[in-house]
């Protein structure tokens, strides 16, 4: 018959342990490199709003381009009215391509 002396059973609860150690001390090093590699969203910075040069089809006011958490789009700040960015794409000046430069793909 085998028998394990109890002195292996510990000396293998020490190893699991270390094990568990190094890998929560991996884990918690990928989140910290996600955080700063711009994958989490609570540290994006770029600008929400930003005026342009196109004017409003309303009120001929310079409209904004703005970004919503889901969105881009155009906005008047006089008439506050909103308008799909599309519409407006042809006309694109430097502020608003600027401003496209930092926002995701999937806004657009």
């Amino acid at each position: 018959s085998l028998s394990l002396k109890p002195s292996f059973f510990s000396s293998c609860d020490r190893k699991m342990a270390e094990i568990d150690k190094v890998f929560f001390l991996k884990q918690e090093v990928l989140n910290f490199l996600n955080i700063f590699s711009g994958k989490c969203a609570m540290f994006y910075s770029a600008p929400r709003d930003c005026p342009t040069t196109l004017l409003c089809p309303h009120c001929q006011t310079p409209l904004h381009i703005a970004r919503s958490c889901h969105e881009v789009f155009m906005r008047c700040p006089d008439c506050e009215k909103r308008f799909p960015l599309k519409d407006f794409i042809s006309q694109a000046d430097a502020a608003m391509e600027e401003f496209m430069e930092n926002v995701y793909c999937d806004r657009i």
